[in-house]
């Protein structure tokens, strides 16, 4: 595959999607060392895994297109 060709996104860690959609508690985190599981609810983490899982899945098929 040429750089041309290359796709242009780049896959989100899990992060990334935290730094993205709280960037208070990121802060926070990387600040305090905070305990991760006691700082996102459930359903925040939820949505932090499925948008990390989606931004591959966006990057893969991108890569092989």
């Amino acid at each position: 595959m040429s750089d041309e060709s290359r796709p242009t996104i780049s896959p989100k860690s899990i992060l990334d999607v935290i730094k993205e959609e709280y960037p208070e508690k990121y802060m926070y985190m990387l600040r305090y060392c905070a305990n991760k599981n006691q700082l996102f609810s459930e359903e925040e983490w939820r949505n932090i895994l499925f948008k990390s899982r989606q931004s591959y899945e966006e990057y893969l098929k991108a890569s092989f297109k």
